[in-house]
């Protein structure tokens, strides 16, 4: 998967001209990736808590997304 996001930032052009009156500024997609999941559940800790990192990423990211 980090492959396939780093050829779409590669396909984009290094400073997208504005068209037409369209705000520079302006952000129309943001992509929150947590970062660890399926096989790769992260630091697992101690055991003293239930919950992997996996669990901590995704809650969070799904946090900032709203």
């Amino acid at each position: 998967m980090a492959c396939a996001a780093l050829a779409a930032l590669a396909a984009l052009p290094a400073h997208p001209m504005p068209q037409g009156g369209n705000d520079p500024n302006k952000v129309d997609v943001v992509v929150l990736d947590a970062g660890h999941g399926g096989k790769d559940p992260g630091n697992l800790g101690t055991g003293r808590y239930k919950t992997t990192e996996k669990h901590v990423a995704l809650n969070v990211t799904k946090l900032v997304g709203k």
